[in-house]
């Protein structure tokens, strides 16, 4: 148990640090498109010890069955309940706000430009007919040998940096919904030129930061792919291809990779019913 409990401890803190810096950006939000919300939790948190939840709890029956005791563990667990309920939902939301990022395989792959040392990978694979299948095999060699070289250090800053995009679109979402609380509350345009000249150009630098270095991921994770699988390709079996197949391969990867202006784009989410 004892041996345990550090491991336990950072596995709980690992499971509740992105529901606190989200709840933590949320009330950010909320007090500065909205900050008369504040005033209005402090009065409903005054009203609350004379005649609401804390008042109950400080009443002589839930002292007779020792309620008021369990109050601070109640507490605990409500404000952790609200924290990961809120990064639930944050999260669904992160899948159905557009814009989200699309790649295109197997145009990814060819996005490298790297002609020879792809064309070098084919000639180990003589069945393989085009782009597509070459794509393929050379995933899957990926996804057997990245574990273990380092190479997958791009695979945690690509989940990362897709990660921070999708969940600032969020704050987008919610910040507009602070301004049009804080609107409602104390009027005024001072609240409008807070979230769009200030919350919404810095969540954008956030976003076009949080694009631009998920595209580098995925293009040192591609060309990566293509280091790993040039290393852990088999054995050519069978005659080289001839002159006339290893040209009619280098057309057909240079014609594609003439193609792949938009090996990456931004799009809207697809919803399944």
């Amino acid at each position: 148990m004892g041996d345990n409990f550090p491991e336990a401890v950072a596995s709980f803190w690992r499971f509740l640090k992105p529901s606190i810096i989200h709840l933590a950006i949320l009330f950010g939000l909320l007090f500065y498109l909205a900050p008369k919300t504040l005033d209005k939790c402090k009065a409903r948190l005054s009203l609350s010890k004379n005649q609401g939840l804390i008042a109950a709890l400080k009443s002589d029956t839930a002292e007779a069955i020792g309620l008021n005791k369990l109050a601070p563990l109640l507490t605990l667990f409500a404000v952790i309940l609200a924290m990961v309920v809120a990064n639930d939902v944050a999260q669904w939301l992160d899948g159905v706000l557009p814009p989200v990022i699309l790649w295109s395989s197997p145009y990814d792959m060819l996005a490298t430009g790297d002609t020879d040392r792809i064309l070098r990978i084919w000639e180990h694979y003589p069945a393989v007919e085009d782009t597509g299948e070459l794509d393929s095999v050379i995933s899957g060699l990926y996804a057997e040998h990245v574990k273990g070289t380092g190479y997958e250090f791009w695979n945690d800053r690509l989940n990362s940096a897709t990660s921070i995009a999708d969940r600032v679109k969020v704050y987008a979402f919610l910040g507009f919904i602070c301004m049009v609380i804080g609107v409602r509350l104390q009027g005024g345009k001072k609240v409008v030129g807070r979230y769009f000249f200030v919350v919404l150009p810095i969540l954008a630098v956030c976003y076009a930061l949080s694009i631009a270095y998920a595209v580098h991921s995925q293009k040192q994770i591609n060309e990566n792919k293509i280091t790993i699988a040039l290393k852990y390709s088999p054995r050519i079996e069978g005659p080289p291809p001839t002159v006339e197949e290893g040209g009619r391969r280098r057309v057909q990867l240079e014609s594609e990779m003439a193609r792949k202006d938009r090996w990456w784009h931004l799009g809207f989410p697809s919803w399944t019913w």
